[in-house]
């Protein structure tokens, strides 16, 4: 499949080092869903977007946004936060802990 210029989504179970290069190599760009099923990766991204956010975003080529809704009996909101690949994320143990 030809997806050079594209954007390929993936859940997290396809949340790896090997698809992202699949990817990068079919010159295409990726979104892939994390969650704690990685948790030294997780920990380090989420450690990474607060600090982003608590720098207000200055100078990241970013966007965010923000959604509610409510069904089911529940209520959610959802941030959605897109930044740049001008920076990689450090994946050393972070401090965070959910």
């Amino acid at each position: 499949m030809d997806v050079a210029g594209g954007v390929v989504t993936i859940d997290a179970m396809g949340c790896q080092r090997d698809m992202a290069a699949v990817v990068v190599a079919a010159k295409a760009d990726y979104v892939f869903a994390l969650k704690d099923n990685q948790p030294t990766l997780h920990h380090a991204v989420v450690d990474h977007l607060m600090g982003r956010w608590e720098a207000g975003f200055a100078g990241d080529r970013a966007g965010r946004d923000r959604t509610e809704e409510a069904g089911l009996g529940r209520r959610e909101a959802r941030t959605y936060i897109q930044l740049g690949n001008s920076e990689r994320v450090d994946t050393r143990p972070s401090l965070y802990r959910a």
